[in-house]
């Protein structure tokens, strides 16, 4: 008893007193921390790093002012309110002027942003690469033609890290409401890796008893009124008069949880 006691204790470690630690899967997403409102700038300065003569590396400043930054790592949430802050404080627009020279763009956990609000994603990403309103006592001698000519997004790579595939981030390198008004002049490219025979669901003990049932719907562009009518009229009434429990609804984008809840 003492042994198994020990045990249990030591499986809480990590969390609050008489909370329990937090599912692995949660940890290796959150790091116990799912503040969903972040940004930070960093700085890199070449040659200002420790080391003697040529040897020196690259000096990394953190929390600097994102007109100063090499690299931006912040939250979709996070990105949009600091837009909207900087365009409520100037006359004229220009909050997002610090996006406007972003030559790639890693948005990790796609699968995760969709879970969430993918409406803040996709306006960060529409703003990306827009014709400043301000100099910001720029040396336009520097700045590459390309850009001068508005074509920033074209040359900026977008990459989309994910578990799977979903329509809407297909969408994102499409549609004039993603990633750039016309795509990348070289394209896109879709890889993925291959899971190997003898994955863990073949490896399920118990059978479960799986039902389909087939929603019929006549434009695609209705799928989701019709979904959300057959769940309503036919799915949770008959939840309801079973009184079933022990029951989970798996919702798979944030706009039908809104909707259903």
């Amino acid at each position: 008893m003492e042994e198994e006691e020990g045990e249990e204790e030591g499986g809480r470690e990590g969390g609050k007193k008489g909370r329990p630690r937090k599912p692995e899967d949660w940890l290796e997403l959150f790091g116990e921390n799912c503040d969903d409102d972040f940004k930070v700038g960093m700085a890199l300065t070449p040659g200002a790093g420790k080391g003697r003569a040529g040897g020196k590396g690259v000096s990394v400043k953190l929390f600097s002012e994102f007109y100063q930054s090499d690299i931006i790592v912040a939250s979709p949430l996070g990105l949009r309110l600091a837009i909207e802050a900087e365009e409520e404080g100037r006359e004229g627009g220009g909050g997002a002027d610090f996006l406007s020279s972003i030559e790639v763009v890693l948005v990790g956990g796609g699968d995760v942003m969709l879970m969430q609000n993918w409406d803040h994603v996709s306006e960060v990403l529409r703003r990306v690469n827009e014709a400043p309103k301000r100099d910001h006592n720029t040396d336009f001698s520097r700045v590459r033609p390309w850009v001068l000519e508005g074509e920033g997004g074209r040359f900026r790579q977008t990459v989309v890290l994910t578990r799977y595939l979903d329509p809407v981030l297909v969408a994102t390198f499409k549609s004039k409401n993603g990633s750039s008004k016309s795509g990348n002049y070289r394209g896109a490219l879709r890889m993925k890796r291959v899971v190997e025979k003898g994955a863990s669901i073949c490896q399920v003990a118990l059978q479960v008893k799986q039902v389909f049932q087939k929603v019929p719907c006549a434009q695609p562009r209705l799928q989701g009124d019709v979904r959300f009518e057959y769940m309503v009229r036919r799915v949770l009434p008959e939840v309801r008069r079973l009184q079933q429990g022990r029951t989970l609804v798996f919702i798979p984008t944030y706009y039908d949880f809104v909707r259903l809840r």
